[in-house]
This record gives C-alpha cells, structure tokens and sequence, in this order.
C-alpha cells in the first residue's frame, strides 16, 4: 500500500521527497523490529562514503551519465538532481541568515521577509525543517523540537508501534528536505505529528509498572504491608 500510494503521489504532485520518505520509514522500521537494525548503520555508511568519493575524484556531473541525470529531473536538465532541485544554494542562504539571529530566530512564519535577499527564485521557505526551526525560533524552539523528537525515537527503541513509528521517522526523513511540520501555515503533516506526539504520551502513560522494590535480592518475595497482614483471628478462620 505505501509503495502505491506514493507511487500515485509522485505522479500527481511530481513530488518525489515524500513517497520516498514513507517507504524508507517502512523499511527503517521493519529492519529495526526484524533484528537488523546494527547492519543499517554500516550499509548507511558504505553508501554515504561512496557518494563522497565520487565527488571528490571526479563530481557526480562526471561520474554519472548526464541523459540519466535528465530523465530523473523534473525540468529535464542534469543540474537540478545534483543540487538537489536547487536546495545546495538555498541552503548556505539560510544559515547565513540564522548566523543573523542565532539565538531568537527572525520569527515564526518570517519566510517571506527573509527570503527577499535570495534572488536566484522565490522562495518561502528552507526546505529543511531542522534549519528552518533554527531561521523561525532560535535555538530555543530548535532544542524543544530535536527533544520531542528524541522522546519519540526513544519509545521506539523501547515500545515499538508500526504506525505511530514509521510516522515519526517519515517526518524526520522528510524534514532534511522539506520544511514538514513547520510550514508557514498548518498542513496535514502538522495534524499527523500531532497524533504520533498523543500516541507516544499513551505509550508513555502505559509503560509497565516497577514490581520489585528497589533493593529486593533476586527470587526474594518482598514483604507484604502492614495493613494487607491477616490478623490472628482471621488466621484462624
């Protein structure tokens, strides 16, 4: 169902980010519940240091063919996948601009206003949630999120759930390219944060509660409390 789905949402929206997102969210997810969770963190690696050296000897331009670079764009030309549809030069824009206001950010929803200096196209937005936080609220509003965030990650260490987890890690996937749960008005991503973050809480509500008393030697049955002891005479009944 996810691989249709986003399938039909690439199609419709020419959007590939998103699709690509909830399938590696489905995968992340199903590799951590069937134990293969450590051999992920190598595959990530081999990947990530092939790509850096084919940069460095030759650039992606020279590495890979340019017609099917082409036929992978959406406006037909190699440069828009190898600066990822424009986002490796709105990207030094931004955090130039948060160097501006490190601490308090320029304000929710600013977008507008502080892209008027960007010139190549316009723009509203970082196309990055985790610098876009930083641009809106500072580190303040960053440090919240990146600590509900890791308060999800936690129970899905923990407590693991299909849906509320790979829904987690397909905003956080999402979020290295798209602004996600924090656009400048509230979208559908927002309301299904909303319920993974009311989901995690009942998780949390619901952890399983201490029966052993701290200190209790192993295969020793604490003591019963004073008030639950049967008194002589019901003994004797």
């Amino acid at each position: 169902m996810l691989v249709v789905c986003g399938a039909l949402a690439a199609l419709l929206t020419q959007s590939r980010i998103p699709p690509l997102a909830m399938v590696a969210s489905a995968l992340a997810f199903l590799a951590y519940r069937k134990g293969g969770w450590l051999l992920m963190v190598p595959s990530l690696t081999l990947c990530l240091g092939l790509a850096f050296l084919m940069e460095s000897v030759g650039g992606f331009a020279a590495m890979l063919p340019q017609d099917l670079l082409a036929l992978a764009s959406r406006s037909g030309h190699s440069s828009e996948i190898l600066t990822l549809s424009g986002r490796l030069e709105i990207w030094p824009y931004v955090v130039a601009r948060i160097a501006d206001s490190p601490i308090l950010g320029h304000g929710h929803a600013s977008g507008m206003e502080v892209f008027k200096g960007f010139t190549r196209w316009k723009i509203t937005h970082a196309h990055n949630m985790y610098l876009q936080v930083l641009l809106y609220v500072g580190l303040p509003g960053f440090l919240l999120l990146m600590g509900t965030l890791l308060c999800q990650m936690r129970l899905f260490v923990t407590r693991p759930s299909p849906v509320r987890d790979i829904m987690v890690l397909y905003i956080m996937l999402k979020g290295f390219t798209e602004q996600s749960v924090l656009s400048n008005m509230p979208s559908g991503t927002v309301a299904v944060w909303m319920v993974t973050v009311g989901m995690a809480a009942a998780a949390w509500r619901r952890r399983p509660a201490q029966t052993k008393p701290a200190g209790t030697p192993a295969g020793k049955v604490p003591a019963s409390p004073a008030s639950t002891a049967l008194s002589r005479g019901s003994a004797a009944r």
